[in-house]
C-alpha cells in the first residue's frame, strides 16, 4: 500500500506537477468560502467551481470560475485544478499518454449519482482507453471514524 502510494506521488508529479502547486490552506468551510474574486485573486492560475454534491464536470481551457460543478479536467499547461474537501472524496484521475487531468469532489450523493463513472466517461470520449487512466483517492472519511444520519 505505501508503495502503491509512492509510485502514484511519483506519477502525479511527473504527469500533472505543471498544473499542481502547494499552497496554504485557508480552512475555508462551506459557510466561509471566499467569493469568486477572492480565490481567483488568491490563486490567479486556479480553476474552480461551486461545489454542489453531484456529478457535472467541466473542461478548464483557462483558469477562473466555472459555475456549478463537483470536478474539472484539462489538458492545458498552467492551470491549477481545484475542488475542496472534508469528509468528502478528492480524487485525481490522469493519462500519462494524452496528458490529460481531472479532479473530482466525491462526496456521498456524487458517488451514489456516479461521479467517478463520469469522469471516466468523459476519458474515454478523448480517446483515452479505461485501462490506462491512473487514479489517486485523497484521505476522506472512514467507517469507524466518522458519523452519518439514518437517512444515508
Amino acid at each position: 500500500m505505501i508503495r502503491a502510494r509512492a509510485e502514484a506521488a511519483k506519477s502525479i508529479k511527473r504527469v500533472v506537477g505543471r498544473n499542481m502547486v502547494n499552497k496554504p490552506h485557508y480552512g475555508w468551510t462551506q459557510e466561509s468560502y471566499p467569493e469568486r474574486e477572492d480565490v481567483a485573486a488568491r490563486f490567479p492560475d486556479a480553476a474552480f467551481c461551486r461545489q454542489v454534491h453531484g456529478v457535472v464536470i467541466h473542461y478548464a481551457d483557462r483558469p477562473g470560475f466555472y459555475g456549478d460543478g463537483d470536478g474539472l479536467f484539462t489538458d492545458k499547461d498552467g492551470v491549477m485544478l481545484t475542488v475542496r474537501t472534508a469528509d468528502c472524496n478528492g480524487i485525481v484521475l490522469w493519462d500519462d499518454e494524452k496528458d490529460v487531468v481531472m479532479v473530482l469532489h466525491a462526496g456521498w450523493k456524487g458517488t451514489a449519482q456516479g461521479i467517478l463513472e463520469h469522469g471516466i466517461a468523459l476519458f474515454q470520449k478523448r480517446g483515452i482507453k479505461a485501462q490506462s487512466i491512473n487514479l489517486f483517492f485523497a484521505p476522506s472519511a472512514q467507517i469507524g471514524r466518522a458519523s452519518c444520519r439514518e437517512r444515508v
